[in-house]
């Protein structure tokens, strides 16, 4: 059977805005909003800062297990989301910002999949020096 050259032969994935990306954060964790003064504060910004105060916020309650337990499967659905936006806001704002600190590293890595985990010791071993 010849295929219907009239037809498409892939499927298109709808990506994310920032605006889409920091309404999930910010719908999964709305602990987020309330670190800057105003809600719009986030969705004006680009969703770097955005996720930029989600790292700060999980190093602050890195020893939470239930709040860490909870980013865990938030920073394993961002990876492996297949989103370049996600992907990159995990790796960039999320995973560097948490490799900063080796105790807050190691508590993280209980709590993601393999993919995540790959992608926090790369920040660990490329930004940081360790292996």
């Amino acid at each position: 059977m010849q295929p219907d050259m009239n037809q498409p032969n892939f499927i298109q994935k709808r990506m994310l805005t920032a605006s889409d990306a920091v309404s999930l954060l910010t719908h999964r964790f709305p602990v987020v909003s309330q670190t800057v003064a105003s809600p719009d504060e986030l969705r004006i910004a680009e969703p770097f800062y955005a996720y930029e105060r989600f790292a700060s916020l999980i190093q602050d309650r890195f020893r939470d297990q239930p709040f860490l337990r909870s980013v865990g499967v938030f920073i394993d659905e961002l990876a492996s989301s297949g989103d370049p936006l996600l992907e990159n806001v995990l790796t960039v704002t999320i995973l560097e910002k948490l490799a900063e600190q080796p105790t807050v590293a190691a508590a993280l890595k209980t709590y993601i999949g393999p993919k995540a985990a790959d992608l926090l010791e790369r920040a660990e071993r490329e930004v940081f020096g360790r292996k």
